[in-house]
Parts: C-alpha cells; sequence; structure tokens
C-alpha cells in the first residue's frame, strides 16, 4: 500500500490510524504543499488522498473524489467517493470495521469526528 496525502493529519491521518491500528505495512508519502500545484495533475480527480493498492501486477489506485457513484475506468483507478469510504474499505480488508450494527456504527461515528 501506498498513501499519498499532504505531510499534514487532515483527512490523511484516519487511513494513517487505520494502517496503524492493524499492524499493516505501507508506504506513507507525505506530499508537501509546495509542490502540490506541480504534483496535483498527475492525481485522479486532482485531490487527495490516494491509496495505491496492488491487485494481481497492476496497481489500484483509490481516490477521493466528489464525484457521484463509483467509478473504474480504463483498469488503472476507480473513484471512492470520500476518505471515510477509503477509511471502510481498508478497515474491511483489515478486519477492524466492527462486527455488528452497533460496532460499524460506533466506528463510523469516531471516524467521521476525526475527519472534522
Amino acid at each position: 500500500y501506498k498513501l499519498n496525502y499532504f505531510d499534514i493529519r487532515g483527512r490523511g491521518e484516519f487511513i494513517r490510524f487505520i494502517f496503524a491500528a492493524s499492524n499493516q505495512n505501507f508506504e506513507d508519502n507525505r506530499i508537501k504543499i509546495e509542490d502540490w500545484p506541480t504534483l496535483k495533475p498527475t492525481f485522479p480527480f486532482q485531490q487527495l488522498p490516494t491509496l495505491d493498492v496492488r491487485q494481481g501486477s497492476e496497481t489500484i489506485v483509490l481516490a477521493q473524489s466528489k464525484a457521484i457513484g463509483n467509478n473504474y475506468s480504463y483498469h488503472v483507478f476507480f473513484n471512492i467517493k470520500s476518505t471515510l469510504n477509503l477509511a471502510r474499505f481498508l478497515a474491511d480488508r483489515f478486519g477492524l470495521n466492527g462486527e455488528n450494527e452497533i460496532e460499524k456504527a460506533l466506528i463510523d461515528m469516531y471516524g467521521c469526528q476525526l475527519g472534522d
């Protein structure tokens, strides 16, 4: 995994917490604010955070976007609508998203608070 986000806590910190809580190794690519104008056009939807995920021989880029609905395009990237959805993807994958509806609701509650 490779997390691409600014060198600040912000929305990307929630994703970092999930990696830490699950003891998963990941590359924490912290982008300097002054480098962002040059790098911005190279990211899907020109937004951060993004997460590079290896899928067989391919790298899938999960990207935050305000676009409506999920999108899969050219087998290169697909759009997850928000940081919270990206966090849910990782929490599900690492077994951290609760065992029942109440636990899942509480986890979402805390996740939303971290995003605020």
